[in-house]
C-alpha cells in the first residue's frame, strides 16, 4: 500500500529523470551528426567524443536534493495530520513494520528511478557509440554513489518525521542531520 501511495510522484519523478539523463545525450549526438555532415566528412572518428561518468552526476544530484525529499516527506505525511496518524498506529502492525514499509517504499522509487535513469542512459550511449567513448563501469559507480546518497537522505527525513510533528520541523530537522555533522568538522 506505500508502494502504491507513491505511485504518482514516483512515475512523474522518473520520467523526469530519464528525460533528463537521455535528452542531453541525444542532443550532442545530434549536434555531433550536424557537424560531421557539414564538414562532408564520412569519418566519425574525428568527431568521437570521450564521456566523463562523473559529468552526469550534476543531473543525478536532482535526485539526491528534490525528488527523494519529495517521496520521503510525502511518505511520511500521515504523521502530520492527526486522524491519519490515529489510523494508522491503531493498526495491528507494530510500529517497526510500518516503518520499514515506508522506508521500503520510498527506497524501491529510488531504485526504481535510478535503474530507468541507467538504462535509458545507456541505450542512449549504445544507439549513439560511433560517436561516444563510454566507461560503464564509471558510470556504473558514479550511479550507485549517488543511489548511497540517496538512500543517507531517505534515512535522514525518516528519522525526522519520526521525531517532530510537521513538515517544516521535519525539513529543519532532516537539514541538521544531514549537513551539521559536516559543518562541525570543517570549523
Amino acid at each position: 500500500q506505500s508502494f502504491l501511495q507513491l505511485k504518482v510522484i514516483g512515475l512523474v519523478s522518473s520520467a523526469i529523470m530519464v528525460f533528463f539523463a537521455a535528452f542531453p545525450i541525444i542532443m550532442n549526438a545530434m549536434s555531433i551528426k550536424s557537424l560531421i555532415e557539414s564538414s562532408g566528412e564520412q569519418m566519425a572518428s574525428n568527431y568521437t567524443s570521450v564521456v566523463n561518468p562523473v559529468g552526469q552526476a550534476g543531473i543525478i544530484v536532482l535526485t539526491f536534493l528534490i525528488l527523494t525529499p519529495v517521496l520521503a516527506l510525502y511518505a511520511w505525511n500521515f504523521l502530520n495530520k492527526r486522524s491519519t496518524s490515529d489510523f494508522y498506529h491503531s493498526l495491528s502492525y507494530r510500529r517497526e513494520n510500518l516503518y520499514l514499509t515506508r522506508l521500503a517504499a520510498v527506497v524501491a522509487w529510488q531504485l526504481i528511478m535510478f535503474v530507468l535513469m541507467f538504462l535509458a542512459t545507456v541505450i542512449c550511449y549504445t544507439i549513439y557509440n560511433e560517436f561516444f567513448v563510454v566507461d560503464y563501469g564509471t558510470m556504473f559507480k558514479v550511479y550507485v554513489s549517488e543511489f548511497l546518497c540517496n538512500l543517507l537522505c531517505a534515512a535522514a527525513i525518516s528519522f525526522a518525521c519520526s521525531l517532530t510533528g510537521n513538515i517544516f520541523s521535519n525539513i529543519c530537522l532532516t537539514g541538521l542531520i544531514l549537513f551539521f555533522p559536516r559543518f562541525i568538522l570543517m570549523l
